[in-house]
């Protein structure tokens, strides 16, 4: 389809570039083209290609084929700084601010202008505050220069992230879910920047999941699917169902067809007491009055796009969410306070996001780790016995098929999917009854996600109630019995886990937007 130009000759222009890591084409032949003064919106699911197109862009990766220009002139980009030198500048969504530095500093960081003192460079603070206080102005913000980034919002945060990438003044700005961590009240502070700056000619990619910010924001969209571009279109044509149809695209049908070979059948749950239990949820900013119950036998997934909430009902629900408020029942029984120490003595577990950095100690042996949450099973009068150690871990070995030659076995040298099964070991070992399960097959291959599978459908045909978060929201139909769809931090509809198709859930949780 042919967009009537709205705005100047492209500042950028990607043609035909392809991009493969092994045997996995992550682009094939992309081309695109932004203008001065455009806000293009890159969509896609998760591993459609966005990441990659990206990071060719800033120069972190080189295309395996195809080239990119800025003003008509081919470019060739070997690092960061070559991307940052051609007018381009990203803003990635996991913010490289260093807290302790003020706004001034943390805008130059990597430029800190110097000047020459007693026959030696120093860092010409004067220079450096004009340099900032450019930046930051272009914004059309309010924030100290002398202010420490530690004690800023994180909607200033991320107004600092976009001002550091403004120092070079850049002709395209790229910002990479620019909104994820932001409260709701917020996101409407970004979205003006992004604005101002568009008006003043700057082009900019924004790659967001949110739905509802699109139409607020963008000039035209592209859908990119399985490492292709599927169509560009202006925003007067954008409906939420045309978009979620183009990420999805015919492997919806197969994905449908795939649904509930996991889940054989409803579980017979109405007359049972609920085995966890959530009224009147909060985390300011974040959720918004959220209640439900699970019951035992019943795997519940929680369906949201990236800032919807997911991780925080989880984390408020085992007590590690600073400023969560509700009610919170286990078995019937309210809980007054959490801690993960209280929700494991009441047979709760959690396995969190970060394996690696919240559920597991790496350089601790598969025994250690599969053991930890359970030291009463392991001790007796205090003394640790390592026959029970080593007993506990080999019975739990077996049952998950962890694969690894001894029980001594460093975590770390475990792969991903190995890894994700000891997280899920230890909260079996200490006995919990309901299980919450953060993204547990994030990063690990499709065998590993497979046993996964079968592992909650296990554990659920023996009474346990899990609580099942994922961002690849095809992992949901069909594994689950029901799936709760959060959006902007509220429960915005209730599907049947075992007949709704991916492209429901994605138009659900994305919303009508037009």
């Amino acid at each position: 389809m042919l967009i009537e130009k709205r705005f100047h000759e492209p500042v950028v222009e990607i043609d035909t570039v392809t991009k493969r890591f092994g045997v996995v084409h992550a682009l094939a032949g992309v081309s695109l083209a932004v203008q001065a003064g455009e806000v293009r919106a890159l969509l896609g699911r998760n591993g459609a290609g966005k990441s990659t197109l990206v990071k060719i862009l800033s120069g972190a990766y080189r295309p395996d084929s195809g080239c990119i220009r800025v003003d008509g002139e081919r470019v060739n980009f070997g690092s960061p700084h070559d991307s940052a030198a051609a007018g381009i500048s990203t803003v990635y969504q996991e913010m490289s601010l260093i807290p302790g530095l003020t706004v001034a500093e943390n805008v130059t960081l990597g430029v800190w202008p110097t000047r020459r003192f007693a026959g030696i460079r120093v860092i010409d603070s004067g220079a450096l505050q004009e340099l900032a206080g450019e930046a930051v102005g272009r914004l059309g913000i309010n924030i100290p220069l002398s202010a420490v980034v530690a004690d800023l919002t994180m909607a200033e945060r991320q107004l600092v992230e976009i001002a550091k990438g403004l120092v070079h003044r850049p002709r395209l700005l790229i910002l990479d879910e620019p909104t994820s961590s932001l409260a709701f009240e917020e996101v409407d502070t970004l979205l003006g920047v992004v604005k101002k700056l568009s008006s003043d000619g700057v082009a900019v990619i924004y790659v967001s999941h949110r739905m509802d910010e699109i139409p607020r924001i963008a000039d035209t969209i592209t859908v990119l699917r399985d490492g292709q571009l599927v169509e560009t279109f202006g925003i007067q044509d954008a409906t939420t169902a045309r978009v979620t149809a183009l990420m999805v695209g015919d492997e919806a049908s197969a994905m449908d067809a795939d649904a509930g070979r996991g889940m054989q059948k409803h579980v017979e749950v109405k007359d049972l007491v609920p085995a966890l239990e959530v009224r009147g949820l909060v985390v300011p900013g974040r959720v918004d009055n959220v209640s439900f119950e699970v019951k035992p036998g019943e795997i519940v997934g929680l369906a949201g796009l990236l800032g919807s909430g997911r991780t925080e009902i989880l984390r408020s629900i085992y007590g590690t969410q600073l400023g969560s408020r509700g009610e919170v029942f286990v078995g019937g029984t309210k809980l007054e306070k959490r801690s993960p120490r209280v929700m494991l003595r009441q047979g709760v577990g959690l396995t969190p996001e970060d394996r690696a950095g919240e559920g597991l100690v790496l350089p601790l042996s598969v025994a250690e780790n599969l053991v930890m949450s359970s030291g009463s099973l392991v001790a007796t009068a205090g003394v640790r016995r390592s026959s029970r150690i080593r007993q506990l871990a080999e019975t739990m070995i077996t049952r998950l098929a962890v694969k690894t030659d001894r029980v001594s076995t460093p975590a770390s040298s475990l792969s991903g999917g190995n890894q994700q099964k000891l997280v899920i070991g230890k909260a079996l070992n200490a006995g919990v009854k309901v299980l919450l399960l953060d993204e547990p097959t994030r990063g690990i291959d499709v065998r590993a996600k497979s046993q996964v599978y079968g592992l909650m459908t296990d554990l659920a045909s023996q009474g346990m109630a899990i609580l099942f978060v994922s961002s690849e929201l095809e992992e949901l139909p069909g594994h689950t019995h029901r799936i709760l769809v959060l959006r902007h931090g509220s429960v915005v509809s209730e599907v049947d886990g075992l007949t709704t198709g991916v492209k429901e859930l994605l138009n659900a949780s994305m919303g009508e937007s037009s």
